[in-house]
């Protein structure tokens, strides 16, 4: 595999293991859980940022901080989904099979959509700071 992508990949895993323990404790607190969306930038900066001489194309840093997100974002949303079905497993404990069912659900739309916003705003990000940072073009 090359370089660039096992830095997207080193990149998406210490930007998951950051969103992921905001997530545990904004789950736990219930506050500044969109702190994660804003680690979910840096990822997309990080992974550029440990390669920068491998980024010779306005696409490479695409593909690059994508890469990066979505790591960050499948780490992030299986610690989401494990506290959801922690919170499924109260529901039914207690007898509420509908709170249980909700639970599941949500907790899988919750993986879903942070996969998804990872890749975007990794992205995003990662792609203006390689083009106004390194000035990379086309």
């Amino acid at each position: 595999m090359e370089e660039k992508y096992m830095n997207s990949i080193k990149a998406g895993a210490v930007g998951g293991i950051i969103m992921a323990v905001i997530t545990v404790i904004a789950h736990f607190i219930c506050c500044f859980g969109f702190v994660t969306w804003i680690v979910a930038l840096a990822t997309g900066v990080l992974a550029i940022y440990f390669g920068p001489t491998l980024i010779t194309k306005i696409m490479d840093a695409v593909v690059v901080s994508s890469a990066a997100g979505g790591v960050a974002g499948l780490i992030n949303g299986i610690v989401a989904l494990l506290l959801a079905l922690t919170s499924a497993g109260s529901s039914a404990a207690n007898g509420s099979a509908l709170g249980a069912g909700v639970g599941i659900v949500a907790g899988i739309f919750g993986l879903v959509i942070s996969v998804v916003l990872g890749v975007i705003l990794a992205a995003i990000a990662g792609t203006v700071y390689a083009f106004v940072a390194l000035k990379v073009q086309s």
